[in-house]
């Protein structure tokens, strides 16, 4: 297994996953649940409209990036790159697992208004390919 040397891990890594990343990939999911909660959105099940304020407005799928973003931090602060494996999959089990299937029911909700979000708002957080 790939180990990170403890001075290397304390002086490369900690400023980039330190307290302030793990907060930030907490809050992200936090804040995405409260904004769902505030208007009342149930996954599958009817909703009145598309969420379109807090998190939402920077990805599609704000719980998922911070849920992917806390552990990548946590496998770099552990010092064992090889943990890396589970990020990538934890990534590839919610796309497939939970994300298209999110996708196939809002397309079907939503219609028309759910094609233009997928145009203006990114999937995960830095690509923007249409669903």
């Amino acid at each position: 297994m790939a180990y990170l040397k403890k001075d290397a891990l304390a002086d490369v890594v900690e400023p980039l996953v330190g307290p302030e990343h793990r907060a930030t990939s907490a809050g992200a999911v936090c804040r995405s649940c409260r904004t769902l909660a505030a208007r009342r959105v149930c996954p599958f099940t009817h909703i009145p409209g598309l969420v379109a304020r807090g998190p939402y407005r920077l990805t599609r799928n704000p719980m998922y990036v911070g849920l992917v973003c806390l552990n990548v931090g946590v496998t770099l602060i552990s010092g064992v790159l090889a943990n890396l494996w589970s990020s990538i999959a934890l990534f590839i089990w919610l796309h497939y697992a939970f994300v298209l299937p999110e996708e196939t029911f809002l397309r079907h909700e939503l219609g028309s208004a759910y094609d233009d979000d997928t145009r203006r708002v990114p999937r995960w957080l830095f690509s923007n390919n249409p669903a």
